[in-house]
């Protein structure tokens, strides 16, 4: 992974640039802990996480549990957020035709605490739905942001970044936190459901002059789209144009070809 390297032009900038771009080991702490060995994988990518400062810490390692039929509920108030996620579940239904697993799968520890909280009719259905997710053989959807910057109104991630002046100090760190990414993780897709994210990595990561929905690098699928959810998310036939984008290109890498987009 690259080192960040900080050429703020004063200390205002400074400022902004320890919440936007952390240390190298400061970031990696806060991505994901996610086994991808012998996984394929799909990286979706926001622009933050939403909240505020109170709940920075509040960030549970299972965030969604799909439930999809009526009677498979889980009754426990425990986790009750986890399965109709407003965030979670509209993002992961998108990769369903592809039969996409959750990436907690592959930690143990971690859905045993979950498990803890459940009653023993609840720890069945839990159980069933774990094996569920293990029996799928799509990738490995793990779920990320741009900016670990937890703040529930985007434009104040936007106007911090907007303080950075420097345009070569702004590709050199948006390629930094990209490759720092694609490092830890190694995806074969990355998904970039937010609008302003998907302009800055073009922008900056790519240099792109002119935007594009789709592209190839270094044998990465990139998708960009804007919100799957919220108020400004998708209309429904756009939805429909991004699930089979995401479907036709990840066929394409299952069967190891060459993806065009």
């Amino acid at each position: 992974m690259t080192d960040y390297n900080y050429i703020s032009a004063n200390e205002e900038n400074r400022k902004f640039n320890k919440v936007l771009f952390p240390t190298k080991a400061d970031y990696t702490v806060n991505l994901r802990k996610v086994n991808v060995d012998s996984e394929k994988v799909i990286l979706l990518m926001g622009l933050n996480p939403a909240g505020d400062e109170e709940h920075k810490d509040c960030d549970p390692f299972i965030d969604y549990i799909p439930i999809f039929e009526e009677d498979f509920k889980l009754s426990q108030n425990a986790i009750k957020d986890m399965t109709y996620n407003k965030y979670f579940k509209p993002n992961y239904e998108l990769f369903e035709s592809i039969n996409a697993k959750m990436y907690w799968l592959n930690d143990f520890e971690n859905i045993m605490k979950v498990r803890e909280k459940l009653d023993s009719n609840d720890r069945h259905t839990f159980d069933t739905i774990v094996e569920n997710e293990k029996s799928k053989n799509g990738p490995m959807l793990i779920f990320s942001d741009l900016f670990h910057v937890r703040n529930k109104n985007a434009k104040n991630v936007k106007n911090d970044l907007e303080l950075i002046k420097d345009n070569n100090q702004l590709i050199a760190q948006i390629s930094c936190i990209i490759e720092n990414q694609i490092s830890y993780y190694k995806p074969n897709m990355i998904v970039v459901t937010n609008a302003y994210a998907s302009e800055i990595i073009q922008k900056y990561y790519f240099r792109n002059e002119a935007f594009v929905d789709a592209m190839v690098h270094n044998e990465i699928v990139y998708i960009f789209s804007g919100m799957i959810s919220g108020q400004r998310a998708l209309d429904r036939f756009s939805r429909i144009r991004l699930e089979k984008a995401i479907k036709e290109s990840w066929n394409l890498i299952n069967h190891n070809l060459n993806p065009k987009c």
